[in-house]
């Protein structure tokens, strides 16, 4: 009798915290996870921006110019996403996606990329790099 009369306790309190837990849930999912990286460029000189991504998950990296700050002292060229260096990689494994970054003409920049679902608005990570170009 004592373990159904617990399993009731817990079912009631479960159901009664139920608006309180999902609120809290839905707060912690809505953070987004960042990081950031600095690079120093000469006018010409390159450097790669090398992010992990798992498409299959249907997270992928994308640049996103709205965010950024002062891109135009970098060209950026994407290039792509490579999966895992392995003859049969797991299935589901990551692998990077990567973007090259010329320096252009002398300045300051914040280039932000984001990962999310494409059909989805709101990122679930960011990554930022603040380049100088000098």
């Amino acid at each position: 009798m004592i373990g159904k009369s617990a399993l009731v306790c817990v079912l009631a309190s479960a159901a009664f915290l139920g608006g309180e837990v999902a609120t809290a849930l839905t707060t912690a999912f809505a953070q987004v996870q960042t990081s950031e990286q600095s690079v120093v460029l000469a006018p010409g000189a390159s450097a790669v921006v090398e992010l992990t991504e798992n498409p299959s998950t249907g997270y992928v990296w994308r640049f996103d110019a709205q965010r950024s700050k002062n891109p135009a002292i970098v060209k950026l060229v994407d290039q792509g996403y490579s999966r895992p260096a392995s003859d049969r990689p797991p299935i589901g494994a990551p692998g990077r996606h990567r973007w090259s970054l010329e320096g252009v003409s002398a300045g300051r920049a914040e280039l932000t990329f984001v990962n999310l679902r494409p059909w989805e608005d709101r990122p679930v990570r960011e990554h930022t790099v603040a380049v100088e170009v000098r």
